[in-house]
């Protein structure tokens, strides 16, 4: 699978606040005063250099992920929050982390930690600041102003977005199972608390970065660009567009488009209950896209 993100490069600003051996005299006041203007934004942090931990199960290694990155924070009040790692799996590799903070004010607080981190890297994601100039933050957004306005503008998001129609628009689909809510054997459902990830390239949505001051990357709202409508065949939730949560799109000048999104899902499972409690069950959670067959839509399943 491609590195999609986050490349350091993507992380619109670093602020300073690398702080591995952070420095009593970083000036974090214009970067909090910043931040406190930003109305969506400033609530996710990044996290690098967590070593991939060994372990039986995906659940332990996201368990002992989680201890550890509370434990790193545990000196500002934040204490909920959720978090998972970025790419796919790769031995030796540390992937970094992403934390997503209740509150905003939470995620400032990472500002003002001073103690020696070891070799973890911390950066805040998300905010567009430079310490140097006020002025320069302001242009940033002026520039992304004018690059929204330009990859907006004609674009159709009912359109499958590839240079060749005869061809089809390959979507990487992931699923990350977070845990397990709850087994209904009565009712034969199962339902779980999942991150889904979706990528795929819009030959629209594409624009030389030197154009528009250097910005590589770009949020879009979801519902203005086009989508793979890939869902859960084997649903078993009358309210299923109100449980999943949907996010920003991120977009890359290259085209690339990623689409995370979270929800609780509820989907039908065979249980057979014969010899419980020494059983086994296999359910299976079925997606596909509802109106693109595989001529228009190719999908790479990636766990």
């Amino acid at each position: 699978m491609q590195k999609w993100f986050p490349k350091v490069a993507d992380i619109e600003v670093e602020l300073d606040t690398k702080l591995r051996n952070a420095s009593t005299d970083l000036p974090l006041e214009p970067a909090i005063a910043e931040m406190q203007k930003r109305e969506k934004r400033s609530t996710n942090i990044i996290v690098f250099g967590l070593e991939e931990v060994a372990a039986n199960t995906k659940e332990e290694r996201i368990a002992h992920e989680e201890k550890k990155v509370f434990n790193i924070l545990k000196n500002i009040s934040a204490n909920r929050f959720k978090m998972h790692r970025f790419g796919t799996h790769d031995q030796n590799k540390k992937r970094p982390i992403r934390v997503i903070f209740q509150t905003k004010q939470e995620a400032l607080e990472i500002l003002k930690l001073r103690n020696n981190l070891g070799d973890l890297e911390v950066y805040i994601n998300e905010c567009e600041v430079n310490l140097t100039s006020s002025n320069e933050a302001v242009w940033a957004d002026e520039n992304e102003a004018r690059l929204m306005k330009h990859l907006m503008a004609d674009y159709d998001a009912a359109v499958r977005p590839v240079d060749n129609s005869s061809l089809p628009l390959t979507v990487i689909f992931g699923v990350s199972l977070h845990h397990i809510i709850d087994v209904d054997e009565k009712n034969q459902i199962l339902t779980t608390n999942c991150w889904i990830t979706q990528i795929w390239k819009d030959y629209h949505l594409r624009w030389n970065a030197s154009d528009f001051a250097g910005i590589k990357v770009i949020r879009i709202p979801y519902q203005r660009v086009w989508k793979p409508d890939i869902i859960l065949y084997n649903n078993a939730d009358p309210q299923y567009q109100s449980s999943v949560i949907n996010t920003n799109v991120i977009v890359s000048s290259s085209g690339e488009v990623v689409w995370l999104s979270h929800g609780i899902y509820r989907s039908s499972c065979d249980i057979n209950v014969e010899y419980f409690p020494f059983d086994v069950q296999s359910c299976q959670m079925k997606w596909a896209s509802w109106t693109y067959d595989g001529y228009q839509v190719s999908i790479s399943f990636q766990c």
